[in-house]
């Protein structure tokens, strides 16, 4: 209602905070501490145990982690040359207001036992039900066998699958299969699908698809291990987060303390857990393939691996569009010598594999190859010998530096094809600068 609220506040907002400036503004000072809040943020992790990059403040994926916004934000608000005395802060978001609020030592003692009793509710909750979660699927570990596999394929069980116990692959299509063509045993380790029901997997076997179910190789001291581990992640302090000459250490304790823990997290941290009882099997996978973003789940899952000197080679195929400002498709120097990443990067063609390399990515890290899961969008559909014209619509997104690398991206992958582009600006993008790339005719 953002709209309303300029017309209703007429004359009391300055011109030059419009929707368009601001944007520009906000994408002006990510690229500026983009690099600063990463190092900000490696320097945080290097000094707190290996585990606090399950965290959802560790988690660079900044769709889901509101910090780097948060941060941008701070300093958005800090450096406007304010021409009134007296500023008006309206936002839906509490953990700005938490920021910038006047916290004197009356309301510190007053909010204090109800806000920690909220929080120690919520843990005490999430550690229920990762118990109740872990439980489960050992008890559906117990009527699947183990059985040994040469490539281990991770991929993800959507609500689609799990309500229909139909499975669909999502994320590598055929690729199970062309394995097999070539005398190889294929299993799929499967996320997504929160309690795993035997149903499901007696239709995948059916399918043709193996299932590696990990809960055969859990043990009772992996989930006193997790429990422990969160319990110590919980009370993390810290003592320092600067950006430029602002001290942000009140919004990073804000953010864990709200946001830090989730369910999630716990199952990241046994899939940590996994990657070394894996290793420890006598005939191990020679291979683990999994999607690569650079989220939490598959850092865990290479950082096992990893710690355990296992002979078990990992790729991470880059599926989805990068953009410029999702800090987690880039991972840092640190998180390679740690073991969070996998042993090769296989990029979605050419440009995505550049844009990695001038964000640091190390040049024998990384190959170009293809995405199995949109293998689709290069097969033309024909009609009487004769291929049919197709119309494809780009919805575009906010910012110019997104817009141009979707243009970019879309121009190369149809230029081939007989398809007409039509694209479809963003309503607080700036037409004029567009119209100078593409036309918008």
């Amino acid at each position: 209602n953002s709209n309303d609220l300029r017309k209703k506040w007429d004359g009391l907002i300055s011109p030059e905070l419009s929707t368009g400036q601001i944007t520009k503004m906000i994408n002006q000072l990510a690229k500026k501490i983009r690099v600063e809040f990463e190092s900000a943020l490696e320097d945080l992790a290097s000094n707190k145990s290996i585990f606090w990059r399950a965290t959802r403040t560790a988690e660079k994926n900044t769709l889901i982690n509101s910090l780097f916004e948060n941060t941008i934000l701070i300093n958005l608000i800090l450096q406007l040359d304010y021409k009134r005395k007296t500023v008006v802060l309206v936002t839906d978001n509490s953990i700005l207001l938490s920021f910038f609020q006047n916290k004197n030592m009356l309301q510190k003692i007053k909010n204090w036992p109800l806000s920690k009793m909220s929080l120690h509710l919520r843990y005490m909750k999430q550690t229920c039900l990762f118990l109740m979660w872990f439980i489960g699927n050992i008890i559906v570990a117990f009527r699947i066998p183990y059985k040994e596999t040469d490539i281990l394929i991770h991929t993800f069980v959507d609500q689609e699958s799990r309500s229909s116990n139909k499975y669909s692959e999502r994320y590598f299509p055929g690729l199970a299969d062309w394995y097999r063509k070539n005398n190889l045993s294929v299993s799929h380790l499967v996320s997504g699908a929160g309690n795993y029901p035997y149903s499901l997997f007696k239709a995948m076997n059916a399918q043709g698809h193996k299932v590696f179910n990990e809960f055969k190789l859990y043990k009772l001291k992996d989930l006193i291990f997790v429990v422990n581990t969160i319990y110590k992640l919980r009370k993390t302090r810290f003592a320092s987060f600067m950006i430029g000459n602002i001290e942000l250490k009140e919004l990073i304790s804000h953010h864990h303390s709200k946001y830090g823990i989730d369910f999630d997290v716990y199952k990241h941290i046994l899939r940590a857990k996994f990657g070394e009882r894996l290793c420890s099997k006598p005939n191990p996978p020679k291979v683990l393939l999994m999607e690569f973003e650079g989220m939490i789940p598959e850092k865990m899952l290479n950082l096992g691996i990893s710690r355990s000197n296992s002979s078990i080679k990992t790729y991470g195929f880059q599926h989805g569009a990068m953009f410029e400002h999702l800090l987690c498709n880039y991972p840092t120097k640190a998180e390679f010598q740690l073991g969070l990443v996998s042993e090769k990067i296989i990029c979605n063609g050419s440009i995505f594999r550049d844009l990695m390399i001038s964000r640091g990515v190390p040049k024998d890290r990384i190959v170009k190859g293809s995405a199995f899961r949109y293998k689709y969008l290069n097969e033309p559909i024909k009609i009487d010998n004769h291929m049919k014209r197709q119309d494809l619509l780009v919805l575009l997104p906010m910012t110019i530096p997104d817009c141009i690398d979707l243009i970019k991206i879309v121009e190369e992958g149809v230029s081939d094809l007989n398809i007409i582009i039509h694209f479809k600006p963003h309503p607080f993008s700036d037409i004029a600068f567009l119209s100078q790339h593409i036309d918008l005719s």
